[in-house]
């Protein structure tokens, strides 16, 4: 309701904090983008306060395997056209949860 209670044992400076902003999610590719010349794309990933607590990414409604680069803060994936296939247009979905609870979702296209 507004209120924060606390009990310190030091004198000093205090400040309370909210986490109210979800993760950034920004794709290293514009949506639509033709990516059939590369062998992976790149989301640059991050959160103000409180961190990644947890991310998926869908390609055409499938579970995509990340590499998740925490110090870069980068999820990369390698093209997989055995299993989402090539010469289409793919459909991708991003979404994060900081450890807070904000959420975020980046939805886009990319042809391979």
């Amino acid at each position: 309701d507004g209120i924060v209670t606390a009990d310190v044992n030091s004198f000093g400076v205090w400040c309370v904090i909210a986490d109210a902003t979800p993760p950034a999610i920004t794709p290293s590719f514009k949506s639509g983008a033709n990516m059939s010349g590369t062998r992976s794309l790149t989301f640059t990933i991050g959160d103000n306060l409180s961190g990644i607590a947890f991310y998926r990414v869908e390609i055409d409604g499938k579970w995509a395997l990340m590499e998740h680069h925490t110090i870069q803060k980068t999820l990369t994936h390698n093209f997989d056209d055995a299993r989402f296939g090539k010469g289409k247009t793919h459909t991708i979905k991003v979404t994060l949860r900081d450890n807070v609870g904000n959420v975020s979702t980046y939805s886009g296209t990319y042809v391979r």
